[in-house]
């Protein structure tokens, strides 16, 4: 944080305090008019190497004062391909759409979803990377936020460069990690080749003696990665009165039928390492 100037001088102060009093100062209604764009698809899912429901959401995006919640997308027809086999998701709920619990993606595999609806499709790729296996986690009191406990990692990072990681963690059974501003990602620029020994990954708040955790670790694309800092940077980083304006961040999901119209949302495949320990 930037400390303020002490040798403001005067006329500038007064300037600051009339411009204050004329804003507070005003009554007179302004009405700005703005200009509905269309309708845009938003795109939110992926696959990795375990046997569960995968799933993907799809909804639409909604005008910029609308209090109404995001539109579901139904009845589109949804698929997952990895170049061989064509597995079409049910719908199972409005804008909800799932394998079955016994599909999985293989490492080293493309995996590719395509949507179908309202008569234009849109499509999306991701190669499903490997992940290093968790050895082992271990907790350690976080000396830097009252009743928090760190979580660490053990685990060798591979020796090739250019990996990226997300990891997430969860408190008997329930994920706490379930928006971006909880979520931890990270390139393997600084730990590329070593063993990470006691690497601190979360501090978690009022766990108590009993509590089962688990720490999952996630292979993501470079491109993810990429998203989630630009979605991050805009919804955290922005608020300062030199920001930029805000702006739609770009995913990986394209409109085959009409190439200029945008689409919002990532699909990635992901390898999982996960291992669960009793905090005592």
């Amino acid at each position: 944080m930037k400390r303020l100037n002490n040798n403001i001088k005067t006329p500038f102060i007064l300037f600051v305090i009339i411009i204050m009093f004329s804003i507070g100062a005003c009554k007179e209604k302004i009405d700005i008019k703005l200009k509905d764009t269309y309708v845009r698809l938003v795109v939110d899912g992926g696959v990795t190497d375990e046997a569960i429901r995968h799933t993907v959401k799809i909804s639409e995006t909604s005008n910029y004062f609308s209090s109404d919640a995001q539109p579901k997308v139904s009845g589109a027809i949804v698929s997952i391909s990895d170049g061989v086999y064509v597995v079409s998701l049910n719908e199972t709920s409005p804008g909800i759409y799932q394998t079955d619990s016994t599909y999985k993606g293989e490492i080293g595999k493309t995996y590719t979803l395509n949507i179908r609806y309202k008569n234009e499709d849109y499509t999306a790729s991701s190669i499903l990377k490997y992940v290093t296996p968790i050895d082992s986690i271990s907790f350690a009191p976080d000396f830097n936020k009252p009743n928090s406990t760190m979580v660490n990692l053990w685990a060798q990072e591979p020796a090739t460069i250019g990996e990226y990681y997300m990891w997430n963690y969860y408190v008997n059974g329930k994920i706490m990690t379930d928006s971006i501003r909880n979520i931890t990602f990270a390139s393997d620029e600084m730990v590329n080749g070593n063993y990470m020994t006691g690497f601190p990954i979360y501090s978690m708040k009022d766990i108590v003696p009993g509590d089962s955790v688990t720490l999952e670790m996630r292979s993501i694309s470079k491109e993810y990665y990429t998203f989630v800092s630009a979605l991050f940077s805009e919804i955290f980083g922005a608020g300062n009165p030199f920001s930029g304006p805000p702006s739609n961040v770009k995913g990986n999901i394209f409109n085959v039928t009409n190439k200029e119209k945008d689409v919002m949302g990532f699909f990635i495949a992901s390898a999982v390492s996960k291992k669960t320990k009793k905090f005592n």
